[in-house]
C-alpha cells in the first residue's frame, strides 16, 4: 500500500481538470443568464424610459424659451400687468370660471394673423353697405391669430371627440395686455394648454391669461410665465410634472361633478333634482306673445327627491307623493313634450312665490330607467341634461350627490348659500 500522503496528492492532481471544467461551465452559464437579462444587449433606441403614466414624452419638446413672467412685462404705456385671472390650478376647473374642455400637449405647425369685424356693432343694412364699399368701417375689428396645432397627448378632456389636429384662436389686444409678443403661440412651439371649445362656431380657443400655460422648451422642461406660485412652481421641471398635477386634480370625481352646469344647477340653492310624473299641463294665458311663448301650469306628482338643499327643504317641506304646481314659460310645441302619465327627470327652481319649470332642465325617463333630454326652442341654450343621455336615474342621483358633497366642503366656491 502507498503512503497515505502520496495517495492524497495523486488524488488532488487528478481532480484539477474536473474542477477547471466545472468552473468553465459555471462561467458559461452566468454569461447566458446575463445575455438573457439584457446585460450585453446593444442600446435600444425604442427604450420606454421616457414613457410616464402612459404618455411618451420623447417628442414633447419645443423651442428655446425665455424665462419671464407676464406680470413683470410693461406695455407701451409703461404700466405692468397681465390678463391672468387664475390664482390656483384648481381655479381652471371651477364652473363659474368657464372651465376648459381639454388639457393637452400640442405642437404649433402654423400661424395666421387676421382681423374679424365686430358685426354686433352694426345693423344688417350697415354691414351690407360696407360690403358694397358705400360705408367705411374704422377701428371696429378685433385682431386675431389662428394657430394650427397637432395634439401630441390629451391629459384630460370633458366629453370631447378624439382629434389629431385643431385650429386654436387667440384675440390680440393691441399691447394693452402685453400679449402681442409674449402670449401668442409660436410656430414650432410645444405647449401644454387648457383649451376651450365654442360649439356655436365650432372653434377652439384659449382665453386671456392662459395663452402661455404652459410652454415646453427644447429640453422638455415646462415654463408658466406666471407670477402665481401654484403655476410657477413647475417652472424648469419635466413636462410630466404638471400633467401629473392635472391627473391628480381630475381624479376628484366630486370636484368634476360639481363644476358642470348640471352639478352647479341641480345640487343646491333654490333648485332640486326630482323624478316626477306629469299629471296635467294647461295654458294659463291663451294668448301667445310676440316671441311665440306662453304661460303654462304643470301639475306634477313627486316620485322621488334625488337632490335638495336644506334651504329648499326647510322652505317647502317636500315629500314623496306630494302634488306640486310648476310654472313654465315655454313655446307651445316644446311644452307638448310633457305628456300626462309619463315620468320625467327635472331640475325645478323653488322660488318663494312659485316653482319654475324650465324645459332645458328636463329629461324624459325611458322604460329602462335611462334618460333622454327633451328639446327646447330657447335660443342659444342647449338642454343641460343632453350630455347625460343614456344614464340612469340612479346615476344622475349619484352625480348630484357628488356635486353637492363637494360644494358643501367648499362653501362660496360657486354659490354662497349651499348648506
Amino acid at each position: 500500500m502507498k503512503p497515505l500522503h502520496k495517495q492524497t496528492k495523486q488524488s488532488q492532481v487528478k481532480r484539477i481538470p474536473l474542477v477547471l471544467g466545472g468552473a468553465a461551465c459555471l462561467i458559461i452559464l452566468l454569461i447566458c443568464i446575463l445575455i438573457i437579462n439584457g446585460w450585453f444587449k446593444k442600446p435600444n433606441n425604442n427604450d420606454n424610459s421616457n414613457i410616464i403614466n402612459g404618455i411618451d414624452y420623447t417628442g414633447i419638446a419645443g423651442l428655446k424659451v425665455e424665462n419671464f413672467k407676464l406680470s413683470e412685462l410693461h406695455n407701451p404705456y409703461g404700466s405692468s400687468g397681465a390678463p391672468f385671472i387664475y390664482a390656483e390650478m384648481s381655479d381652471l376647473f371651477l364652473y363659474g370660471n368657464d372651465s376648459p374642455q381639454m388639457f393637452a400637449f400640442v405642437r404649433v405647425t402654423g400661424t395666421e394673423q387676421w382681423k374679424r369685424l365686430d358685426e354686433q356693432l352694426f345693423s344688417a343694412e350697415e354691414l351690407a353697405m360696407a360690403e358694397r364699399g358705400e360705408l367705411a368701417i374704422v377701428d371696429t375689428y378685433t385682431q386675431l391669430q389662428t394657430s394650427q396645432v397637432d395634439i401630441l397627448a390629451v391629459i384630460w378632456s370633458r366629453n370631447c371627440d378624439e382629434t389629431k389636429t385643431i385650429t386654436v384662436t387667440q384675440a390680440q389686444y393691441g399691447g394693452c395686455c402685453i400679449n402681442e409678443e409674449s402670449n401668442l403661440l409660436r410656430e414650432g412651439g410645444v405647449y401644454f394648454l387648457p383649451l376651450w371649445y365654442r360649439e356655436k362656431s365650432d372653434t377652439w380657443y384659449i382665453t386671456g391669461g392662459t395663452e402661455v400655460l404652459f410652454e415646453i422648451d427644447d429640453k422638455g422642461c415646462i415654463w408658466s410665465h406666471s407670477s402665481q406660485k401654484s403655476f410657477y412652481e413647475y417652472d424648469g421641471k419635466h413636462a410630466s410634472t404638471v400633467a401629473n398635477a392635472i391627473n391628480i386634480l381630475t381624479l376628484d370625481k366630486n370636484m368634476l361633478a360639481a363644476n358642470t352646469e348640471f352639478g352647479y344647477t341641480a345640487s343646491g340653492g333654490s333648485t332640486s333634482l326630482m323624478e316626477v310624473t306629469v299629471l296635467s299641463v294647461e295654458n294659463t294665458a291663451p294668448d301667445i306673445n310676440e316671441w311665440g311663448f306662453g304661460n303654462y301650469s304643470c301639475i306634477l306628482e313627486v316620485n322621488s327627491i334625488l337632490s335638495i338643499s336644506d334651504y329648499t327643504q326647510d322652505r317647502w317641506k317636500l315629500m314623496k307623493g306630494d302634488t306640486i304646481d310648476a310654472f313654465s314659460y315655454s313655446h307651445p310645441e316644446d311644452i307638448k313634450q310633457l305628456e300626462s302619465g309619463k315620468r320625467y327627470l327635472m331640475i325645478l327652481d323653488f322660488q318663494p312665490s312659485r316653482i319654475h319649470l324650465i324645459l332645458w332642465r328636463v329629461a324624459r325617463i325611458n322604460d329602462d330607467n335611462t334618460i333622454t333630454a327633451i328639446s327646447s326652442s330657447y335660443e342659444g341654450k342647449e338642454n343641460i341634461l343632453k350630455s347625460y343621455n343614456g344614464c340612469t336615474v340612479n346615476q344622475m342621483k349619484e352625480e348630484a350627490e357628488r356635486a353637492r358633497s363637494w360644494l358643501i366642503e367648499h362653501p362660496g366656491t360657486n354659490i354662497s348659500y349651499y348648506s
